[in-house]
């Protein structure tokens, strides 16, 4: 499992919302957080992910399909009959609840950064709704601080990383495909693996701490002036 990495430095992290009302309701501060089960049997752009936080998910209900026979550990096992089958690493045994963000990372000012996280942004919107707000850097601590407050079992918040390494795979590391994300993530207390239910967690008004639907290109520009 990736370890999480909280050096990297930040313009401000942005969150999409695909209903004004999921957006007001985070202002008044309801976070809505989905569980990786979630995202493992969605069908839609942008949440769609059948490997979130494990090694592999089958689903025949989807559009994964187990194979017949199977060898683990010089064994052949016979997954006829199985409905579904999750595989994970010992080091990452738990699921959580989540809340996801899109990090504004600082990086090189080329026009190949600017085209690339120009497009992300823009698959972004499309995908997960043209709604957001924008935490900026100096708000980031508060927020945490605020959402601690009122979280009595802990959290892990970091940067997703993007691998190939199915090894590698866990809360925190994704594959390459969904890199287009930037995702930095705030994981809730430790649930049993396939657990669905979501959860709302009430943390207060956050109106002060974020912007609602900055323009983003001032917001890229100023990512650029940060290197």
């Amino acid at each position: 499992m990736i370890q999480p990495q909280e050096s990297r430095e930040v313009a401000g992290l942005l969150k999409f919302f695909a209903k004004q009302e999921y957006l007001e309701d985070f202002l008044r501060g309801k976070l809505y957080c989905n569980t990786p089960q979630h995202y493992r049997d969605s069908y839609s752009d942008g949440v769609s992910d059948d490997f979130d936080a494990c090694v592999a998910y089958f689903n025949p209900n989807k559009r994964s399909h187990l194979p017949p026979i199977a060898q683990i550990d010089g064994k052949l096992l016979d997954l006829s009959e199985v409905e579904s089958l999750m595989v994970f690493t010992e080091d990452d045994m738990h699921d959580a609840h989540l809340q996801c963000w899109c990090a504004l990372e600082k990086c090189a000012p080329t026009p190949e950064n600017l085209n690339l996280l120009s497009r992300d942004l823009s698959r972004l919107q499309q995908e997960s709704g043209g709604l957001y707000v924008f935490l900026p850097s100096r708000n980031i601590e508060a927020y945490r601080q605020q959402v601690e407050s009122h979280c009595s079992e802990g959290f892990i918040s970091n940067f997703v990383q993007y691998t190939e390494d199915w090894t590698r795979r866990g809360m925190f590391g994704k594959r390459v495909r969904y890199a287009y994300q930037r995702e930095y993530r705030f994981a809730f207390g430790r649930l049993p693996k396939g657990h669905v239910a979501h959860r709302v967690i009430e943390v207060g008004d956050l109106s002060e701490l974020v912007e609602v639907c900055p323009p983003l290109v001032p917001l890229i520009q100023a990512l650029f002036f940060l290197v």
